[in-house]
């Protein structure tokens, strides 16, 4: 599981803003400590990558690596949950999961769902622009 949490209302997204760095998009966020949690749970190749960068790179270039990842979940996630709400004012049928499931899922499932939806994403994005 990434460890994004969502649906969330602003109060809640303000408490977590409040206690730690989080990324957010729309109503989903996810902790910069829940995304290195993710990545460590990658496996040992991510393991170790993580900690040569660590060798190499400054604690800020990290947080920049852990911010454009916890970006992605947070964008797919919310765009996803667009998918839902215009399906369902259109009476159409609903894609695989719900937004509040969306946070619960493993990243396999995660990423089909972005490849099975990614036309309806990537018109979602350029609709908001």
């Amino acid at each position: 599981m990434s460890g994004m949490e969502g649906p969330l209302d602003e109060e809640q997204i303000c408490a977590m803003m409040a206690m730690e760095p989080i990324e957010r998009n729309g109503s989903f966020v996810i902790s910069h400590g829940k995304v290195r949690l993710f990545l460590d749970r990658l496996g040992m190749w991510v393991i170790e990558t993580m900690q040569e960068l660590e060798l190499v790179l400054e604690s800020d270039e990290i947080s920049h690596l852990c911010t454009g990842v916890g970006k992605l979940f947070v964008t797919a996630a919310d765009g996803i949950n667009k998918i839902a709400a215009l399906h369902n004012k259109n009476d159409a049928v609903l894609p695989p999961v719900l937004p509040c499931e969306l946070a619960a899922i493993d990243m396999r499932q995660f990423v089909t769902i972005i490849h099975v939806n990614i036309k309806y994403l990537l018109a979602s994005e350029d609709s908001t622009r």
